[in-house]
């Protein structure tokens, strides 16, 4: 499910992201990628199968949204905001530095989260990352501002035209790349399934954990 969503959101969130602008976009997925963190925590408190099932399927639209509104916006902001105030870093050195830093936070929220399985206390975990989430949403409420050199239209000028038109624009511009280039055909396919495969690790492990101890 939340794999389908994301496919689904990736589109319009560009095309709304291109519309109002990409810091309003960010700070949105913040909102939803809290709303991801508390859902799964209420999953641990529901009595019966269906309340847990409803928190899920909420905590599955809402990590899609998320996502979707984060990629692409994020790194946007950044190139533009370096190509406009011409800073002595490059959008790779940037990059690389993020992906390192994720790359440790994961590694840690990894042995956190396994700590607190084993003591059965997940939904601490669920709980510490909305909080965090929502720092970092504040964070950038206050000191991320759009680059001047794009013009962007305010949150109650936006119409649904407007997005409708842009995503047929990205859509056809990437129908024409994929065409051109059958490899990136090939690409996604096989991202595709690595996804699969990793989906299936990530969410069955815990399902062996609780069998092996």
């Amino acid at each position: 499910i939340r794999q389908a969503l994301v496919a689904l959101f990736e589109v319009p969130t560009g095309a709304l992201a291109d519309a109002i602008g990409r810091v309003q976009v960010i700070i949105l997925s913040w909102g939803m990628r809290i709303l991801f963190f508390v859902s799964l925590a209420a999953i641990w408190f529901c009595d019966s199968i269906g309340f847990a099932f409803g928190w899920g399927v909420i905590a599955s639209v809402a990590f899609a949204l998320s996502y979707a509104l984060f990629n692409g916006s994020f790194s946007a902001w950044c190139a533009e905001t370096i190509k406009e105030k011409s800073l002595s870093i490059n959008y790779g050195w940037l990059a690389s530095r993020y992906y390192s830093y994720q790359s440790l936070a994961i590694g840690v929220g990894g042995v956190l989260a396994v700590w607190l399985y084993l003591h059965g206390m997940v939904f601490v975990g669920f709980l510490v990352g909305a909080f965090l989430i929502f720092c970092v949403m504040a964070y950038c409420m206050a000191q991320m501002k759009e680059v001047q050199s794009l013009q962007f239209l305010r949150s109650h000028e936006v119409q649904l035209s407007t997005i409708t038109r842009r995503m047929g624009e990205i859509i056809g511009h990437a129908a024409q790349v994929c065409a051109r280039t059958q490899v990136i055909f090939w690409i996604i396919l096989t991202y595709g399934s690595y996804m699969f495969l990793m989906n299936l690790v990530i969410y069955l492990w815990p399902v062996y954990l609780k069998s092996t101890f």
